[in-house]
This record gives structure tokens, C-alpha cells and sequence, in this order.
């Protein structure tokens, strides 16, 4: 059953990257790229999650990639309702947060984004997004201060930042 979940959050990831290379495909002017960005995209990301293996199913990183493609989706968005899309990446981000307190890195790749994207309403884009992001820490960290576990999820937080950049990989060089 959890990897079935598993299972379901990669579809939902598929149908992200799918958006997001729609969205980004449709501005290069090569009719071959516009057709076949998006499924290459998806398909290359299904090969990646299948080469992994079950041991690595069902992992945070696997649930928490489905939020993080929806963001950048989102990021990607044009038009009249940019500030209340960038708003929902920013919370989005902050789920993917709390499935693991690293995945707070892809805050910089979206802002920019947004800059890249359009610097003359950068203040305003920008924060939408942190306030989405903000909005959604907030209540995830009330949540956890009503069911007691604050205090933990804060111990984890600090193991992660303190002891993540020393680990070292086991690939070779």
C-alpha cells in the first residue's frame, strides 16, 4: 500500500514536469521541441525513479517531488494571475519542506526564475512567493506545536543543517 502511494505521487510528479516543459517548450520556436520536450521530459524522469529500485520507494524525497515540480510549474505561468499562482509555489515548496528540510533549496532556482522572468514586477512576484512559503511554514509549524512535536521536528532540522554538508558520497570520482 505504500508503495502504491509512492506509485501515485510519481504520476502526479509526471504530469508536473510534463506542465512545466509544456510551458517552457512553447516559447522555443522549433515545432520538433514543442512536441517532444514534454514526454521525453517525463519519460527520462520514470526511467530515473525505475532505475532506483523498490528499496527506494516510497522514500521522502520521492513524495516530496511531486510539490516541487508543481511549483515550478507554476513559476512558469503567465498572465493575470501570476502573483496568486507564485503565492501557491511558495506553499508548495514549503510542503516539500517539511517532507525534507533540504528541499528548501529549490526556493533560489524559482526566485530566480522569477527574476529572469520578469524583473520589472520582481518585488511583487517575489513576495508572493516567500509569503506562500511563510504562510505554509507557519501552519505546518502550529501543527506540529499543537501535537507536541515541535521540539523533535526542531532537533531533526538541526541535525540536518549541521551534519548534511559533511557527509560524503559513496560514487567515485
Amino acid at each position: 500500500a505504500i508503495r502504491l502511494s509512492d506509485y501515485v505521487f510519481a504520476l502526479i510528479a509526471f504530469s508536473a514536469i510534463i506542465v512545466a516543459t509544456l510551458r517552457q517548450s512553447s516559447e522555443i520556436a522549433n515545432g520538433m521541441m514543442q512536441k517532444w520536450a514534454a514526454p521525453l521530459a517525463a519519460i527520462l524522469l520514470a526511467l530515473t525513479l525505475l532505475s532506483l529500485g523498490l528499496a527506494d520507494t516510497a522514500q521522502t524525497e520521492s513524495y516530496s517531488l511531486a510539490f516541487v515540480l508543481g511549483a515550478v510549474a507554476l513559476s512558469f505561468v503567465e498572465g493575470g494571475q501570476k502573483r496568486y499562482r507564485l503565492f501557491v509555489a511558495g506553499a508548495l515548496i514549503g510542503i516539500a519542506t517539511f517532507f525534507k528540510t533540504t528541499n528548501a533549496i529549490f526556493l533560489m532556482p524559482i526566485a530566480l526564475e522569477i527574476f529572469f522572468r520578469d524583473r520589472e514586477h520582481f518585488s511583487r512576484f517575489i513576495l508572493s512567493f516567500i509569503s506562500g512559503f511563510i504562510l505554509w511554514c507557519g501552519i505546518q509549524l502550529g501543527v506540529l506545536a499543537m501535537e507536541g512535536s515541535l521540539g523533535e521536528y526542531l532537533r531533526i532540522t538541526y541535525n540536518v543543517l549541521t551534519h548534511h554538508s559533511n557527509e560524503v558520497s559513496d560514487f567515485g570520482t
